[in-house]
């Protein structure tokens, strides 16, 4: 069993359902901090790897979110390519009737 320490949304304040003295009693029990300090306790890791590792996937995370921000925008002729394997006739007069309207929108 787990407990949601943040938020449910930007929006959302825990702190009207909830003390902070519940909020630290979960803190103590959260499974990823626990799981660290067992690997660490049990010579499986070290802090300055855990802490490498969390500079590489903090970059690679930067990285990933700037390409898709980048990513240009699909056309509507794009999206009706994808959603058949092989397009059966009457759709594909169907999409060229569409790809007119949108043409001239």
């Amino acid at each position: 069993m787990t407990y949601r320490l943040g938020p449910h949304a930007t929006s959302d304040d825990p702190r009207r359902y909830r003390s902070a003295e519940e909020e630290e009693r979960w803190s103590q029990r959260d499974p990823i901090t626990r799981t660290r300090l067992k690997l660490i306790e049990a010579s499986l890791t070290t802090e300055a790897l855990l802490a490498d590792l969390e500079r590489e996937l903090e970059a690679e995370t930067t990285q990933m979110r700037s390409d898709l921000l980048n990513l240009t925008k699909p056309s509507f002729a794009d999206h009706l390519g994808r959603i058949y394997r092989d397009t059966p006739p009457q759709v594909r007069e169907e999409d060229r009737q569409w790809l007119e309207v949108e043409a001239n929108v």
